[in-house]
């Protein structure tokens, strides 16, 4: 069940936050890249009006999909542990998702390979949830050179100054 327990945390923290006298609780966001991505789309899809917004890059989306070493450390085979795989996948959860998404990644990703944003987006496409995406060219993993960096942390920025102000 990689990745449950760490969205529930998030959500704790966002709910706690959300108490305080000096947060305003209808513009708490989350964002995160790479495991942070993937704990991004598991927390919106986990709560219920915490998050506004989110931005997810590139995130894993379905542990069948991930480096079978790291994913089959924490939770073995998909046929040892079918309801964990289940039960971890993002995808799985799209229906629940609430709150405005932007998820970006990179055609050249050599950790998380851009078919999990693909993946996600298409099944979001299905059920009619609406998501906001960038999708960078030739970049990898870490979206870096040439000014890329620059232009997705504006993208970020506008993401979450245009939703969070609504």
């Amino acid at each position: 069940r990689l990745g449950v327990l760490e969205a529930q945390d998030q959500i704790a923290a966002a709910r706690y936050m959300a108490s305080q006298s000096y947060v305003d609780p209808e513009r708490i966001a989350i964002w995160g890249w790479s495991f942070g991505g993937f704990t991004t789309l598991m927390s919106m899809s986990m709560s219920k009006d915490v998050y506004k917004a989110g931005v997810a890059i590139a995130p894993v989306t379905d542990w069948r999909f991930y480096d079978s070493i790291y994913s089959e450390r924490f939770m073995r085979t998909p046929q040892q542990n079918e309801s964990g795989y289940e039960g971890s996948s993002a995808i799985n959860r799209i229906g629940n998702l609430e709150g405005r998404l932007l998820i970006v990644t990179g055609t050249a990703d050599d950790n998380v390979h851009a078919s999990n944003t693909f993946e996600y987006v298409a099944k979001a496409v299905s059920m009619n949830k609406m998501l906001d995406m960038m999708v960078y060219p030739n970049k990898n993993h870490h979206i870096n050179g040439c000014q890329t960096r620059f232009a997705l942390y504006s993208k970020i920025i506008d993401f979450f100054d245009t939703w969070l102000k609504k």
